[in-house]
């Protein structure tokens, strides 16, 4: 498989149209949504909002497949690890068909990002009849560590290519970001508390 170079920073999040290379396709999307947004369309630039301590999901998806048959991908999605830490990643089953043997799925995790792969086996004639236009890649849960934002970006090498080893140069790339702010509930525990104690000294403080 070849190792073709497009750079998500260049493109700009919102899904910069690239400029006519022989493989792209108008129609195939690479980005990040999430399980909350109602369909696979990659609504702008997600901002989802959690917090501390709680977790969200980002699918990294391919959509618009069409004529095209995707039959391996290298993709690295980048984040900010003190704001972000990966619990868990999932495969998609848009290259093996929903049969887990007939593709090669590994992880290459670091502190800063995951690196996921997967290579079919699926026979080409099988991935045209039966694979899906939007074909979820990998899912990847985080949990929120601190205060912060942190952008969900793909690293410049990414990759995608047909059953024969072709690049399959994503038309425009969505990114996203995920904003972590304090858990809600103990700001509610702490004020209700504060309003308590306030209300224990004025009840036993002396009066004059």
């Amino acid at each position: 498989m070849t190792h073709p170079v497009f750079s998500p920073r260049s493109l700009v999040a919102s899904g910069l149209i690239l400029t006519a290379p022989a493989l792209a396709r108008a129609d195939v999307f690479l980005g990040i949504d999430f399980p909350s947004t109602p369909s696979i369309d990659f609504p702008g630039f997600p901002t989802p909002t959690i917090s501390l301590g709680s977790t969200i999901t980002a699918n990294v998806l391919v959509t618009g497949l069409n004529s095209i048959d995707l039959g391996a991908f290298d993709i690295c999605l980048q984040f900010k690890p003190s704001v972000l830490q990966v619990q868990s990643v999932s495969p998609g089953s848009g290259l093996n068909l929903g049969n887990p043997a007939d593709s090669l799925w590994t992880i290459h995790p670091s502190p800063a990002s995951v690196d996921v792969q997967e290579i079919s086996f699926v026979g080409s004639y099988n991935l045209a009849q039966f694979q899906p236009n939007d074909v979820i890649l990998f899912s990847v849960t985080f949990v929120g560590l601190a205060n912060g934002v942190s952008p969900l970006t793909f690293a410049h090498d990414s990759q995608l290519s047909d059953p024969a080893g072709t690049d399959v140069v994503p038309a425009s790339i969505f990114e996203a970001s995920v904003t972590v702010v304090p858990e809600p509930t103990s700001w509610g525990f702490a004020s209700v508390a504060a309003l308590v104690a306030f209300a224990s000294w004025r009840r036993w403080s002396p009066r004059a």
